[in-house]
């Protein structure tokens, strides 16, 4: 018998086991009577999470399951507080590999879920519980892969998270796709955050190493408040409020986050809006913060930042900046230290390290009190140096 014909009658007796093994499970799934399944599915649940399932109804077909109105408690008692619940669960996945035990999940989707993750005196949260229990019971005769993970209109709660997760308290809206490979992929994700705070929709790939990961990436930021974010601080006194834009060649590790961003931020006090386009560095293990290499304006006022590096409480350690064109009732959110009653025109640069200002600054049509104009038409060059200021001439 020629190989070419050899070939072709195994390839025809796989098709027909193929094709029998269809038709069984076919057979199978029409006459097995669901509420066994339903039974089977609930108490086989239990036993792997050792806790409180309920499933209202089951509908499988071919290579699926659909549960419906699916609860998880926090024990195995029914008035134990919920961990999660959803009124859909889409379950997608391989019949041969149903048969070897091995559950190779094509796809999961969730829909209309709530999931909530309470944190104890210890810091350690009921989800870390659920699968610290789920691991130390070791091998439960089944094992799942899941390759593509769905969430629909899904709310993920924080309640009493550890010190140094407070500020993350509270309730998100989630809706996106999750792809499970080798690294894991977020896309097509929207975010919505606790009460005002605003919406975020990233982009990401994580990757998980022996000590580390690293999350890269792109975000997309609607109405964030930076309010929040500031009570990781002490005494934080920053003037940026809400921030529109999008951060590209994101990198989140252990130790540190970078990024490029291109935003537009509200600030606190005024109607004014700051637009900037640069590069920010947080070095978490220190605390501080290092933003370079941004063109900004306010209003008509343009300026560079060359470099500002400060501390999480706000602390300016160094900056240097450059390029201003500015109006000074533009700059006041931003620099404190202008008297309220300076007003003019600004051009030149100005740096600060070390506790000390340097700078050297062009002063236009500037003066004292701009309603009453008790002082104004004024002209000056200033050069500081060493905290110390030089007036190289003042003209009216």
């Amino acid at each position: 018998m020629r190989p070419v014909k050899i070939v072709s009658n195994i390839f025809g007796i796989a098709a027909i086991v193929l094709l029998l093994l269809a038709i069984g499970a076919a057979l199978l799934i029409k006459y097995y009577p669901k509420e066994y399944l339903l039974e089977f599915v609930t108490k086989r649940a239990e036993g792997v999470l050792d806790r409180k399932v309920f499933i209202r109804d089951i509908s499988y077909g071919l290579g699926g399951v659909t549960l419906e109105d699916v609860r998880i408690n926090e024990s195995d008692s029914d008035q134990a507080p919920l961990i999660f619940g959803s009124e859909y669960v889409d379950l997608r996945f391989s019949f041969i590999s149903l048969l070897k035990l091995n559950l190779d999940f094509d796809k999961i989707a969730v829909r209309n879920a709530n999931c909530n993750i309470v944190f104890d005196d210890k810091g350690i949260s009921n989800i870390q519980k659920l699968f610290s229990g789920i691991s130390n019971r070791g091998n439960l005769g089944l094992s799942a892969k899941i390759s593509r993970l769905s969430l629909f209109n899904t709310a993920i709660s924080l309640e009493n998270p550890p010190k140094n997760l407070a500020p993350l308290a509270g309730t998100y809206k989630v809706t996106g796709k999750i792809l499970i490979d080798d690294s894991i992929k977020i896309y097509g994700y929207t975010i919505q955050l606790p009460g005002q705070r605003g919406r975020i929709s990233p982009e990401l790939t994580m990757e998980i190493f022996k000590d580390d990961f690293a999350v890269t990436g792109s975000v997309r930021l609607e109405n964030v408040s930076l309010l929040w974010v500031y009570q990781w601080g002490k005494d934080v006194s920053l003037p940026y409020n809400y921030i529109n834009g999008r951060v590209t060649d994101l990198v989140i590790t252990k130790t540190y986050v970078k990024g490029r961003a291109r935003a537009s931020s509200t600030l606190l006090n005024t109607s004014k809006l700051l637009r900037m386009e640069g590069s920010c560095q947080v070095d978490l293990d220190a605390g501080k913060v290092l933003i370079s290499q941004t063109a900004g304006s306010i209003d008509s006022s343009n300026f560079f930042i060359e470099n500002l590096d400060f501390t999480f409480e706000g602390k300016i350690i160094r900056f240097r900046i450059k390029n201003i064109n500015a109006v000074l009732s533009d700059m006041m959110p931003l620099i404190k230290i202008i008297p309220s009653k300076l007003f003019g025109n600004v051009t030149g640069s100005v740096s600060y390290a070390g506790g000390t200002y340097s700078g050297n600054m062009t002063l236009v049509d500037f003066g004292w009190d701009p309603e009453t104009k008790i002082i104004s038409g004024l002209r000056a060059t200033l050069l500081v140096s060493d905290n110390m200021f030089k007036n190289n001439g003042c003209a009216v």
